[in-house]
């Protein structure tokens, strides 16, 4: 079972990168607006600049911060995601881990006992419950 253990590693680490990388656009948005939005304030009333300069740069402000807000949900939505399926997923898998191999050194389980090939078949449902939600978390 160290297998699933790794597996269960690499997915809530993958899952941990997704969130990283989606906080970091939203934090890249946040300094683009601040910058667009102290821009679009000094060339509001500046008569040095046309209209359409002003109009090009408001709506890219507009269209940065509809983008940041998309972004934010999605971040909420993923956090959410992760919080439930992932992180309480990999507790409970690191806490079977711990209670099997315990029994294992103990000699209390069998390798071949049918007691064995129903954790061992429960602890791989985990598993695999953890590497689905980590996918969905990396779709974006």
């Amino acid at each position: 079972m160290d297998e699933s253990s790794s597996i269960s590693d690499n997915a809530a680490s993958a899952a941990q990168i997704v969130l990283d990388e989606l906080g970091a656009e939203v934090s890249q948005l946040d300094t683009k607006i601040d910058g667009l939005t102290h821009f679009n304030s000094l060339i509001e009333t500046n008569d040095h600049f046309t209209p359409t300069e002003r109009e090009t740069v408001a709506h890219e402000l507009s269209r940065c911060v509809s983008l940041r807000s998309e972004k934010a949900e999605m971040m909420r939505e993923k956090m959410n995601l992760y919080e439930s399926s992932v992180v309480n997923t990999k507790i409970s898998l690191d806490k079977r881990q711990e209670v099997i191999d315990d029994a294992i050194v103990a000699h209390l389980l069998e390798s071949d006992s049918t007691l064995m090939e129903m954790v061992v078949t429960n602890h791989a449902e985990l598993t695999q419950r953890l590497t689905d939600a980590s996918k969905m978390l990396a779709e974006k």
